[in-house]
């Protein structure tokens, strides 16, 4: 009732809601949407869903999105459209000419072509880049948003047709759990297009399609059947949702299309999965049958019932009688002239051909097959030649229906671990070697219409219950055979005959690939493409297989299919990630007071991890390094507040968590008393430095390790390798993450602890009660928080872990309490600056995945007399070596800019440029980290230099970019000198941070 306006090509069109693009493109009369990729032939819609080959185009509006799939596109009001791969027009198509001289470009001609002359490969190349690929980069950022959601049940239903109502049924009616997928919004599949007949009529106890009609009505059947599954709480029901793949242990990947703009991602977890996926509508080969108005007979169906959309004004149905002749009353009740009914079987019985004759006014022509199109753009008309002589004859048409059989929908069943393959008794394709407990091998069920007592009783046990069972799939014999004629596999009909039209894969394709020894069926796919394009040859595939079958000799169902891998359809990166569209390609993570940042004029920085953390925050006015000067003199001389909740969090516990620690970690651990901490240094194997940060006793079997955030989830992985795997021996221990569960606030500074007694805690903070690298659990401004005494920034530090929700609030109660002493927020810059004048180390900086602990002077933090620790006897090897190595030194210049960090460190008397004395200017190092200290007035760094702790008091020179910019030779390089001198500026005895 509701009519809705849109675009395609720039020419508005109507449809209704409820249509497709696919659907209210035909109801428009628009014959031509798209071109082939190969040929560029003129295509129009072929199909009603997934397995349509050529209805790709670009969606400009709502969203901007490349290679979307028309027949499932749902019509929008204001949609807009374009077709794509063609130039400069869909109707004037310059790539075309690659149809006139189809006969120089068959299958592999690349692999051929493309080989001399060699010199000639980068222009080839530039010629295949243009070429290759359907569609267009986006030009607007995608405002399609996906969500992931989990889902777990006892039996997953797949497809909502005649078998997936009945499998559903008996899954309620035996009170499991059930979660039921379909592509579709209606239930009933094909059926669901034909329960309006009076005609057809279901066998409930089968249930199936009753072969004397005196069955219940389906109409009514369906609705029945769905009542009594939607009345069961035990049911989730997806419908617009496709499942994408069958993976192991009972997981299926499913996608839901909420909206055109909102999509779904789901998880699901289930014991048993049925598989009532129905089949594929295999098409008719002959010349040029992939002319726009060549249509998949049940499509047109399809397009006829639930659209009222005509797909001609005289059509041609060619296929079996006993299914078309139903459909061709629909289109003559409908007011469409069925010009014939083309059979190409003749009938067993006069009392066959009377029954058919009898149940449609079209003339019907046994025993004749179609021949060839006659038209350009669109049918005109169809050849037609007798199987039993040579007569011909031509019908004008301008729509020609045609069914070749059923292509089982066996993709997802391919998913599973093993193989399928043909019962040729029964006709049945089964799961063959499939890994025991496999979801999709457990219980599978497909099928059209027919064969569904067969299959459910193969899914179903006695008494309802659901037994494992070889999976299965029923295949009705395919008529396709009868087009395969020798006329059809040699020459220009041949080429002319596409299989394959996602890919312009032709009959004398085939035949060239069984000439030239690719008979195997993945040869022929790679060789040819056949099956390889975005409907992943769902119906082209196998009717490629029977046609190489022929050309062998061998039974048209002898060679295997190829193996499905999933998705199911194409989906986009985007959807599988699940992240919001932004000016990022990954999402920032904010902690609970990055609002608060924001406001208060904070310059953002992406720090490790992709959170978002204030860099500095300056004043009007104040410049970047003002701005750092001011929150460094803050912490040094009076108190300074930072926001740390990046920090990796982790609590290790279970009785043998002592155990794992001393294993873990080089440091002695079972010393440790509860309520105190000590520096942590993690290492690798090769004992190089992974991470460090500080452990904690919070109890006997209980402790607190910090890691960097840009580290966080390294470190989980890590701590997850070794307990699972290293240190499998120790059974009880317990890994836990937490980094989420707390926000953490610094409070740094000479006035820390005077600050903290006035927002209150029922603590105390006295040096004596409360020492450095101790933790107490209390209460701050009334909230539960665990208190911390490290320091970062070599002054008195208390670390505040409290609940997300409460951070704010205590930040904002400490900046208010603070202003009497001065107190400043402090960014990760001025962090940078304090740690540097303490000395301390920095992953990424000093720690640069070369260094061991030896070399960054932290041996104090090594336990060599405990046992075995992971990276022990590395760290044992490297003092082993007399080789020298780079050691964490300071650099000292007595005025100047800081240094530039990465910069080499070249020795005393060394020149730039100077070709004769190569060896003296090798580079013994490099400057880590550089600053200008506020504290000390003048610019120090952190450098690795090579045996640099005897060089304390040598001057070196540093490398640096010549002020003003790049001059002719060096590069624009000067050296600076620079003192080497103890890897510490500030307290150096650490009596300030101990308070």
């Amino acid at each position: 009732e509701r009519s809705l306006a849109f675009r395609f090509d720039g020419h508005l069109h109507a449809g209704f809601e409820g249509d497709t693009l696919a659907s209210a493109l035909l109801g428009s009369g628009v014959d031509l949407i798209a071109r082939s990729f190969k040929f560029h032939r003129p295509r129009g819609i072929r199909a009603a869903g997934w397995e349509d080959p050529n209805a790709f185009v670009h969606l400009r509006h709502p969203m901007d999105e490349a290679n979307v799939l028309a027949t499932r596109l749902p019509l929008v009001h204001g949609l807009d459209a374009r077709s794509q791969h063609n130039w400069p027009s869909l109707g004037f198509d310059l790539g075309a000419m690659a149809n006139r001289v189809r006969a120089l470009l068959p299958a592999g001609f690349y692999y051929k072509t493309f080989k001399w002359p060699q010199r000639a490969w980068p222009f080839y190349e530039h010629l295949i880049r243009r070429a290759a690929g359907l569609g267009r980069r986006p030009e607007r950022p995608s405002v399609l948003t996906s969500e992931r959601r989990h889902a777990k049940a006892a039996v997953l239903v797949v497809g909502a047709g005649l078998a997936g109502v009945a499998a559903a049924l008996a899954v309620v009616r035996a009170g499991h759990s059930l979660i039921w997928v379909d592509d579709r919004r209606q239930v009933g599949g094909g059926l669901g297009d034909w329960a309006e007949d009076p005609v057809l009529r279901i066998d409930a106890s089968a249930p199936g399609p009753s072969p004397h009609g005196d069955g219940e009505p389906a109409g009514e059947w369906l609705l029945r059947a769905l009542a009594e599954i939607e009345a069961s709480e035990a049911v989730t029901r997806l419908s617009d949702t496709v499942a994408l793949g069958v993976y192991e242990q009972g997981e299926v990947l499913a996608l839901e299309r909420c909206s055109l703009q909102h999509e779904c991602v789901w998880h699901l977890r289930v014991d048993r999965v049925v598989l009532a996926t129905g089949a594929f509508e295999s098409p008719l080969l002959f010349q040029n049958n992939d002319r726009p108005g060549v249509m998949l007979a049940g499509a047109a169906g399809h397009y006829l019932v639930r659209h009222a959309v005509a797909c001609g004004r005289r059509v041609v149905l060619a296929g079996p009688g006993g299914l078309l002749s139903p459909l061709a009353r629909r289109f003559q009740s409908a007011g469409v002239e069925v010009a014939a009914l083309i059979v190409p079987e003749s009938p067993s019985s006069p009392e066959e051909r009377n029954a058919l004759v009898g149940s449609t006014d079209c003339p019907v022509l046994w025993g004749t097959a179609p021949e060839a199109v006659r038209g350009g753009r669109r049918v005109e008309a169809l050849r037609l030649r007798s199987l039993d002589g040579p007569q011909r004859a031509a019908i004008e048409c301008d729509a020609v229906l045609v069914h070749g059989g059923w292509v089982p929908a066996r993709q997802l069943l391919a998913h599973a671990p093993g193989t399928s393959a043909r019962d040729g008794s029964s006709n049945w394709i089964r799961a063959v070697g499939a890994a025991a407990g496999h979801a999709s091998a457990s219980d599978c069920v497909a099928d059209g219409w027919f064969n569904t007592r067969d299959a459910l009783e193969q899914a179903w046990g006695a008494g309802g219950s659901v037994r494992p069972s070889g999976g299965s799939i029923r295949m009705p014999p395919c008529p396709t055979g009868w087009t395969h004629s020798d006329a059809f596999k040699q020459g220009a009909q041949a080429r002319s005959t596409f299989v394959d039209l996602a890919s312009d894969v032709t009959v004398a394709d085939i035949a060239l690939a069984q000439r030239e020894g690719y008979e195997a069926p993945e040869l022929l796919k790679r060789y040819t493409t056949l099956g390889m394009g975005p409907d992943q040859g769902r119906g082209a595939g196998p009717l490629g297989l029977m046609l190489m079958a022929d050309l062998r000799g061998l039974a048209t169902d002898t060679l295997p299919p190829t193996r499905a891998r999933p998705p199911f359809v194409p989906i986009a990166f985007g959807t599988l990630a699940g992240a919001d569209p932004g000016p990022v390609i990954r999402p920032f993570r904010e902690t609970p007071l990055t609002g608060w940042h924001r406001d208060a004029g904070a310059v953002m920085y992406e720090s490790g991890a992709h959170w978002r953390r204030p860099g500095y925050y300056p004043r009007t006015g104040e410049s970047m390094a003002d701005a750092i000067a001011r929150e460094c003199i803050a912490v040094r001389s009076a108190v300074g507040l930072y926001d740390s909740t990046p920090l990796g969090k982790f609590e290790i516990g279970g009785r043998d968590a002592t155990a794992f620690l001393e294993r873990l970690l080089p440091s002695r651990v079972h010393a440790l008393a509860v309520g105190r901490g000590r520096y942590a240094l993690l290492l690798r194997e090769d004992g190089r430095l992974l991470d460090d940060g500080v452990l904690m006793r919070l109890g006997p079997d209980r402790y607190w390790l910090t890691s960097t955030a840009g580290h966080a989830d390294t470190v989980h992985a890590w701590l997850e390798y070794a307990r699972q795997w290293l240190f499998r021996d120790l059974a009880d221990v317990r890994v836990t993450n937490v980094s989420a569960h707390w926000a953490a606030i610094v409070v740094c500074g000479p006035q820390a602890r005077a600050v903290l007694a006035r927002v209150g805690t029922d603590c105390s903070l006295d040096r004596a009660e409360f020492p450095f690298m101790a933790v107490k659990n209390a209460q701050v401004c009334g909230q539960p928080a665990r208190i911390f005494r490290v320091s970062f920034t070599g002054e008195l530090s208390f670390e505040l872990n409290v609940r997300p929700r409460d951070a704010l609030p205590i930040w904002q109660r400490l900046i208010e309490a603070g202003r009497d002493f001065g107190i400043e927020a402090v960014g990760s810059e001025a962090n940078h600056v304090l740690r540097v004048e303490k000395g301390f180390i920095s992953i990424g900086h000093e720690a640069d995945g070369i260094a061991n602990p030896d070399d960054l002077g932290l041996s104090w933090a090594l336990h060599l007399d405990k046992g075995d620790f992971i990276g022990r006897r590395s760290i044992f090897r490297d003092r082993s070596d007399g080789a020298p190595r780079p050691q964490l030194v300071g650099l000292e210049l007595d005025s100047g800019l800081p240094l530039e960090e990465g910069a080499q460190i070249l020795p005393a008397g060394a020149r730039l440029g100077d070709a004769h004395a190569e060896q003296a200017v090798r580079p013994q190092g490099f400057v880590t980290a550089s600053v200008l200290s506020p504290t000390l007035g003048r610019p120090i760094a952190l450098a690795l230099l090579e045996g640099g702790r005897s060089r304390f008091g040598e001057t070196v020179q540093v490398t640096a970019v010549r002020p003003g910019g790049p001059e002719r030779g060096h590069a624009g390089l000067i050296l600076r000198p620079a003192r080497v001198v103890q890897p510490a500026f500030y307290d150096l005895e650490g009596e300030r941070l101990r308070g």
